[in-house]
């Protein structure tokens, strides 16, 4: 999910005058914050029998760019939870003998706590960015 800042001037302005790293590291710090929403309430929506899915569910910085920065809820694939994204996404099943429909639990904790997410994100930069 990506937030693009509009409507607070005032935290724009402030944005536009620091350096890149601090730059970086505010929008790191929000955009933390927004994923640990999302993470908790996809845990809450992950099917669960044995509760290993929700268990793998975890939040991580994007690996580092000259283009983006940020953090994403993600699956940890470690431990034998490989199929968080076929239960996502659905899958074909072997020797084209049906599909599997996705569950979306991932897509549907972004649309329900995308207000709270954004309202968290813009509260972490501003905490983050000096006085």
């Amino acid at each position: 999910m990506a937030f693009k800042v509009t409507g607070d001037k005032e935290l724009i302005a402030k944005l536009q005058t620091l350096r890149r790293a601090k730059l970086r590291a505010a929008v790191r710090k929000g955009s933390r914050r927004a994923a640990k929403i999302v993470q908790a309430e996809a845990k809450q929506l992950a099917p669960a029998r044995t509760g290993a899915l929700a268990r793998a569910i975890r939040v991580r910085s994007i690996p580092r760019s000259r283009k983006w920065t940020g953090t994403q809820a993600t699956f940890k694939v470690e431990g034998g939870v490989y199929y968080g994204g076929f239960v996502e996404a659905g899958h074909k099943l072997r020797g084209g003998k049906g599909k599997v429909e996705g569950q979306a639990f991932m897509r549907r904790a972004m649309k329900k706590t995308e207000r709270q997410a954004g309202t968290a994100m813009l509260e972490g930069i501003r905490e983050a960015i000096p006085k």
